[in-house]
């Protein structure tokens, strides 16, 4: 025979239902706040690596336009054109662009990145190597060190761009 249920049982099952819910809800809220703040860290970091890659694709993408310009400005013997007024980057520009890819990236794309320095910095040094300075004498000789250097440097670019992709999820 089932034992009478009586106000007594009744108070205590709710006494001890409430020590459980006074217990578990900090618990839970707790819990709860830590998976927000990691998910909120999270898209704050990934705002900033985005951005990051943004500057980086955008000099990517001047650095060839740039180079197709002068291409074009030799193959025509264009007197507007210099390269020093061509849109290069400033030091400035190259060690903020940069900073942000060392602060951002992993080791993959950082390794992308000085590879495409390399090859842009070899180009440059080409360039000033070339005899007669701006507007070139020999367009044929510029246009041979452009074609070669443009060659190694749209690799570069494109083994950065591929970093990129694979770190950064896309939706």
């Amino acid at each position: 025979m089932l034992a009478s249920t009586t106000a007594l049982d009744v108070a205590f099952v709710t006494a001890l239902a409430a020590i459980a819910g006074a217990l578990v809800a900090p618990l839970i809220t707790w819990l709860i706040a830590t998976a927000r703040n990691k998910q909120d860290r999270w898209a704050v970091l990934y705002a900033d690596r985005r951005d990051a890659y943004l500057k980086l694709l955008t000099a990517l993408n001047r650095t060839l336009i740039e180079f197709e310009k002068l291409e074009q400005a030799v193959k025509e013997q264009d007197p507007e054109y210099t390269p020093e007024t061509a849109g290069t980057f400033t030091e400035s520009e190259r060690i903020d662009i940069t900073a942000h890819g060392d602060l951002f990236a992993p080791l993959a794309v950082q390794i992308a990145l000085k590879k495409y320095e390399k090859a842009r910095a070899a180009f440059a040094d080409a360039l000033d190597a070339l005899p007669g300075g701006w507007p070139p004498t020999d367009p044929d000789q510029w246009l041979g060190v452009i074609k070669e250097h443009k060659a190694k440097i749209v690799v570069e670019v494109r083994a950065v761009r591929l970093a990129l992709f694979k770190d950064l999820p896309r939706g």
